[in-house]
């Protein structure tokens, strides 16, 4: 459990970057773990307390004469119960509908969004589509080669991360497939080859691990890889 917990609090440390979402990133790295969404998503809310919670009192301390002079001492009480209340009931209500359907909506949203997003940038239309299309047909003909090996769940979320991702799903699938490895081996060492071997262990996580990373250092990636071997 300790280790589970670093993961996703170093997952955590990807919502530095500028626009990434702190859910999302504490999530993803739940999932990544094994932890279903629900309780990742359980665990991403109770992790934001002691962080969160430390910056609004540091925050809060620093402005406390403004905040007292524009808007009153009553009135920020009232209005900071009102406020934690409210967050409480939306986070519940969320946590019981990840229960029931998961984050396959907010997916078929982000796609939408994205293809939105590539007709408003037409230059980058193509390179998406045969980003898509080429990391889509891998998998494909990985299943094809060895159907217990992988399944059609890898295969679409491999061409979506494509789509979005444009070039730099290359080094998403590659770090997937190295910490996929990694891991394999591992579990290996641990029950021995003929054991491990027998071992399922779902290569979605760590597409979604490369994805994340990709997400923020893939193109800087194949930028240093063309410049290095071309």
């Amino acid at each position: 459990m300790s280790r589970r917990a670093l993961i996703i609090g170093l997952g955590q440390c990807f919502s530095l970057w500028p626009g990434a979402s702190r859910s999302m990133c504490t999530i993803v790295a739940g999932q990544a773990t094994g932890l279903s969404t629900a309780t990742a998503a359980e665990f991403s809310f109770l992790l934001a307390l002691p962080t969160l919670g430390a910056a609004t009192v540091y925050e809060g301390l620093k402005a406390r004469h403004e905040l007292s002079a524009s808007v009153g001492g009553p009135q920020l009480w009232v209005g900071m119960l009102v406020s934690f209340f409210v967050a409480w009931g939306v986070i519940a209500v969320f946590i019981r509908y990840l229960q029931r359907r998961g984050l396959e909506p907010f997916g078929y949203y982000r796609i939408v969004l994205s293809a939105l997003v590539l007709w408003l940038e037409p230059d980058a239309i193509v390179e998406h589509l045969i980003a898509g299309a080429a990391a889509g047909g891998f998998f494909l003909v990985a299943v094809l080669a060895y159907p217990r090996g992988m399944g059609v769940g890898d295969i679409k979320l491999a061409a979506v991360l494509g789509l979005f991702l444009g070039r730099a799903v290359g080094p998403a699938i590659f770090i997937a497939l190295i910490s996929g490895t990694l891991v394999g081996a591992l579990i290996m060492a641990r029950k021995g080859v003929a054991e491990g071997r027998k071992t399922a262990v779902p290569f979605g996580p760590f597409l979604a691990l490369g994805g994340v990373v990709a997400l923020f250092a893939g193109d800087a990636m194949v930028d240093w890889y063309l410049a290095t071997f071309s």
